[in-house]
């Protein structure tokens, strides 16, 4: 982000605020402006690792789900994904290691993680790398033993719990008319009285 860009940013930013304090909320900052911008473009696919270091670095954790994702998940890196975003910004050991270990299968783990990134008990780089579980990564799916992005494996799962939820016709049975008529009864009673 350029010096124009950021000043840009800072206007707005105050523009928010003054109409956050008329409201009286909580005022926006600048970081958890940069965060929620970086929220959009991993949601869109167009995030690059200038925005996975924002939300590394701030206090945002939305893209963490440890029930969904618990410590000893099996996983394979998206490498799709990791290569359909920006390439100039990743470092050729990042961009070498994923190539060496595109098929391997890996082991998610939250030591040496932070802000709702994960680890690879397998990486031996030190560092570990960091990785995001919607974007970078395929998570073993038990159901249909396969691979799969954490987000199609949730809206499956959420289909199947979901699924005859609501779609029932409401049947009226007898005792509900005669409450109902009763109800009526009564009022008509109230307007007499």
């Amino acid at each position: 982000m350029n010096r124009k860009q950021r000043r840009d940013l800072e206007k707005q930013v105050k523009r928010i605020n003054k109409v956050e304090r008329k409201r009286n909320k909580a005022l926006t900052s600048v970081q958890s402006l940069l965060g929620m911008m970086a929220i959009k473009r991993v949601q869109n696919g167009t995030a690059d690792s200038k925005d996975i270091e924002i939300l590394r670095n701030s206090d945002f954790a939305h893209l963490d789900n440890e029930m969904a994702c618990p410590n000893g998940t099996k996983c394979k890196l998206n490498v799709e994904a990791i290569q359909a975003r920006p390439q100039d910004d990743l470092t050729n050991k990042f961009k070498n290691w994923i190539e060496v270990n595109k098929d391997k299968e890996f082991t998610i783990t939250r030591e040496g993680a932070r802000n709702s990134l994960v680890c690879l008990t397998e990486d031996e780089t030190e560092p570990k790398w960091l990785f995001d579980l919607y974007t970078d990564l395929l998570i073993f799916d038990e159901a249909t033993n396969s691979y799969l992005p954490l987000e199609t494996i949730a809206d499956r799962e959420e289909e199947e719990i979901f699924t005859g939820v609501g779609t029932a016709h409401e049947q009226v049975t007898d005792s509900q008319d005669s409450s109902s008529e009763n109800e009526q009864d009564n009022d008509e009673q109230d307007k007499n009285n």
